[in-house]
């Protein structure tokens, strides 16, 4: 007699055979957890191997920048880091020429990139120090802006190369310091979550490589810059998007004065300053220990004032000692003049010079003050 025609009481079945008996049948949560966590590891290699074949992605100007500062760095005195603002406002050429009347050949290199964040700022930081001083130089370091909160954005090449590996402690840190509303905030917690967590797991660029978006081209610039020290002023750049700035963000009367009464941006809460403050005195902190002397610029960008000034309060506040080229427009008030501006955010280069002119004084009296007690401060009081 077979088992099989045994009554199921004579029948003695283990564990094992039970589960023999059921085929072995894993739950389909299981079967599909162990499919994605699959698909993840294995997108997520290929991503690492993308980007340690492709290396740092083209981004306009930031890459010219950097190439062009790694081909002469050894030559430059003063380094001007920081967003449009630095791009279109800082002339070397005007601060080398204030500079050599007062009896110091200093040459001058604008690092301004437009769009500039904490991350990408970052990245710039530790290149400069990456080149130690040698004797007296300077790096001249502005507030970056705050970080995107839309997708699309930080879905580009440049935002995902600042969403990977090592850069995703500064999207963390910038989004953590963010100085804006809280509803800006949760928004940017949300983009930049999902926009790392497609980078990091590779799961974003294989969709990407699959179904392409409709090809999008950067915005481009007047190369002219590149032979200028860094520096084309926004009124002689003739490129589409800049030209078309005039007519959608031009500044008026009306404009600058509501910008004046203080209706620009609002002041964050004091812990959101603080924080701020902080990433920025890091980076001051990284370019010191590589032997160059900081100081922070904070530019006469009216509409900007309120969030600029507190920053600069916040900064020294932690830091007493910091350096402050300080261009306030509230006492610079020939900056609060409608016709110098471009737009609501970047001077002609009438403008540009004219700060520039006063940049180049103000460093004048700090290398005159240095060369006199070995110590430097430096007040701008209008």
């Amino acid at each position: 007699m077979s088992l099989d025609n045994l009554p199921s009481i004579y029948v003695h079945k283990t564990p094992a055979s039970e589960a023999a008996a059921s085929g072995a049948r894993m739950p389909a949560f299981v079967i599909w957890t162990i499919a994605l966590v699959t698909f993840l590891v294995l997108t997520s290699l290929v991503a690492n191997l993308y980007r340690s074949a492709h290396g740092m992605p083209y981004m306009a100007v930031l890459t010219e920048k950097l190439e062009d500062y790694d081909k002469q760095s050894a030559d430059y005195d003063v380094i001007f880091l920081g967003t449009s603002e630095t791009f279109r406002h800082i002339d070397p050429s005007a601060i080398s020429a204030v500079l050599a009347d007062n009896g110091h050949e200093l040459d001058v290199y604008n690092f301004g990139v437009p769009a500039l964040n904490y991350s990408e700022l970052s990245l710039l930081t530790d290149r400069i120090a990456d080149n130690p001083a040698d004797g007296r130089k300077f790096v001249v370091i502005q507030n970056p802006l705050p970080v995107r909160g839309d997708l699309d954005t930080l879905l580009t090449d440049r935002g995902r190369y600042f969403r990977n590996g090592a850069r995703v402690g500064n999207t963390v840190s910038e989004v953590a310091c963010y100085t804006g509303t809280s509803l800006g905030l949760l928004r940017r917690i949300y983009s930049n979550s999902l926009a790392v967590t497609a980078e990091t797991t590779g799961f974003g660029r294989l969709a990407n490589t699959l179904f392409p978006a409709a090809e999008t081209l950067q915005l481009t610039y007047d190369p002219a810059y590149r032979n200028n020290h860094g520096f084309w002023p926004v009124d002689r750049d003739l490129t589409d998007h800049v030209v078309a700035r005039q007519g959608f963000a031009s500044m008026t009367p009306d404009k600058m004065q509501a910008y004046i009464d203080g209706q620009g941006m609002r002041a964050p809460r004091e812990s959101q300053l603080a924080c701020r403050a902080g990433l920025i005195l890091d980076l001051v902190t990284r370019l010191e220990a590589a032997g160059y002397t900081v100081i922070y610029l904070n530019p006469p960008t009216v509409k900007f004032s309120p969030l600029s000034n507190a920053v600069r309060d916040a900064a020294l506040k932690l830091d007493p000692d910091l350096l402050v080229l300080d261009f306030d427009p509230a006492i610079y008030t020939e900056f609060t003049e409608p016709s110098l501006w471009f737009d609501e955010s970047h001077m002609t280069g009438e403008g540009a010079e004219r700060l520039s002119r006063l940049i180049g004084a103000e460093l004048a009296t700090l290398l005159a003050e240095v060369d006199t007690t070995g110590s430097a401060s430096i007040a701008t009081d209008g």
